[in-house]
């Protein structure tokens, strides 16, 4: 849920672009255990929604041992995350899913390896080329943006105001702060969190056997990257699905396929599933908000597509395209959750399926 589009418009915004950012130490990140089933439990941080986040951790423990899913996005979190890992599972964790090749969701690769040397980290086969391309420019940018972003949270802060420069509540704020805090750790701890690519590949799908329990690796399409697995535990009616749903705003950023998406959510969805883990937010029992989201990106799809051919330039576009419907049902009237979807939606998803219809249409001509 970290995009350096986002600190780097942030960092833009301060008045003091080289001020020390936070050292990471302002808070220490907690997190709590929930129980989904016999032996399948999801790890959540402690931290308002905000500006970004560390991700979800499914545990599914099986006699030969124990998988996890994702990694955090600095050592400390990654820490924090295996001792709550060890208070629910007695044997080793042998299993590493990546669903995505994000810092928050990654960064903690070398952390796991350090402490069980044998583990295998799995991730799809696009993101093994995108991490050391994508993911490498998205790392150096966001390290290089966080003094100017945490530099300008802080200022707001201490007047009191939004990003936006007007007055804002103490929920709005506490987020600042927790933002400051998080891509504070990852910046003071990058040299301990070195990229770690996996060394198993995924590419439609995998079965991981646990030892009395068996774990199912997906590939459905491109969503909120190229290469998103979606991991199922069909014995307990589970799905961990990584940012192709992210609550409580969905995260449709720059390097997203919009005009996809949608198709890989029906058939993510088409699994039987009791309960969704997504990337970030409560675990769903309920399939009513991936279906929102389906709603809304069928929506631009059409929008943005028919515009496109018949001619209209992309700021047309964007001028013309409305999501006010969506963003009533995401973001309501916090201020917050606002920001968040003019950043991660409007800004992102309508620019990315605008040129990425463009060049597939590029693509079939002779």
């Amino acid at each position: 849920m970290i995009f350096p589009g986002l600190l780097v418009s942030l960092a833009l915004c301060s008045p003091f672009p080289g001020a020390a950012h936070t050292s990471g130490q302002d808070s220490v990140p907690t997190f709590s255990t929930q129980r989904l089933a016999e032996g399948v439990f999801v790890i959540r941080a402690n931290e308002p929604p905000g500006l970004g986040g560390d991700p979800n951790a499914l545990v599914v423990v099986g006699r030969a041992g124990t998988l996890v899913v994702d990694a955090q996005f600095s050592a400390t979190s990654t820490s924090a995350v295996m001792v709550e890992v060890r208070k629910v599972a007695s044997s080793p964790v042998r299993w590493l899913v990546n669903t995505h090749w994000h810092d928050d969701h990654v960064s903690g690769n070398g952390v796991w390896r350090q402490a069980y040397p044998s583990i295998e980290i799995f991730g799809h086969r696009h993101m093994l080329e995108d991490m050391p391309k994508a993911g490498a420019a998205n790392r150096a940018g966001m390290l290089k943006s966080v003094p100017g972003t945490s530099a300008f949270l802080r200022e707001r802060e201490a007047a009191g105001t939004g990003i936006d420069g007007k007055p804002t509540d103490a929920v709005e704020l506490r987020a600042y702060a927790a933002y400051r805090a998080l891509i504070g750790r990852f910046a003071a701890e990058s040299l301990l969190t070195v990229p770690v690519l996996p060394d198993r590949v995924v590419d439609d799908s995998l079965a991981i056997d646990l030892g009395g329990r068996r774990v199912m690796l997906r590939y459905f399409g491109p969503a909120h990257t190229r290469g998103d697995l979606v991991v199922e535990v069909p014995d307990a009616g589970v799905l961990a699905v990584g940012d192709i749903v992210s609550w409580p705003v969905p995260l449709i950023g720059t390097t997203s396929f919009p005009r996809e998406y949608g198709l890989t959510l029906d058939r993510l969805l088409a699994v039987p599933h009791r309960q969704l883990v997504p990337g970030h937010g409560p675990v769903l029992a309920s399939d009513e908000y991936p279906r929102q989201m389906r709603r809304m990106l069928g929506h631009i799809r059409t929008a943005v597509d028919s515009m496109r051919l018949a001619g209209d330039s992309l700021g047309q576009v964007q001028r013309t395209v409305r999501l006010d419907e969506y963003r009533r049902l995401f973001a309501r009237d916090d201020r917050l959750l606002n920001t968040l979807f003019s950043n991660y939606v409007v800004q992102s998803a309508i620019p990315k399926a605008y040129a990425d219809g463009a060049s597939a249409a590029a693509a079939q001509r002779p």
